[in-house]
């Protein structure tokens, strides 16, 4: 694990996701805005697989909240995805994703996971 499981702050978050994509050697960074059709968004964090044929992109919606996320967090996440042109999705948080939400991701490309599970999948993928 690179970081505590528990940061203090949204930016926190945000900073250390961005930093373990960095280590796993995609090219990431946080706050990224990027157009959509209906205008601009920012991306929480955003990385690019150079590596890959397809310069796969990921996308990610932190929440440091002291609640798991509910499911009406993910249609928003899920559009703002698609209309960026993100291939794999994550929500990062502190307590997880509700039972709704959980369902609801099943057999998509995104991912909820808290931050320390989001840590252990990416260092137990690359070293």
């Amino acid at each position: 694990m690179i970081e505590h499981p528990f940061p203090d702050t949204w930016q926190e978050l945000q900073v250390g996701v961005c930093r373990l994509f960095n280590e796993i050697g995609l090219n990431a960074e946080v706050g990224k805005v990027l157009p959509t059709p209906r205008g601009k968004v920012e991306i929480d964090v955003y990385a690019v697989d150079e590596n890959s044929v397809d310069k796969i992109r990921y996308i990610a919606e932190c929440k440091n909240w002291l609640t798991a996320i509910p499911q009406s967090v993910v249609p928003s996440f899920t559009s703002v995805m698609h209309e960026v042109g993100g291939n794999i999705g994550h929500i990062i948080s502190r307590k997880g994703l509700q039972a709704g939400a959980i369902e609801y991701t099943k057999n998509t490309n995104i991912v909820g996971l808290t931050y320390e599970g989001f840590q252990r999948r990416y260092f137990s993928v690359w070293y």
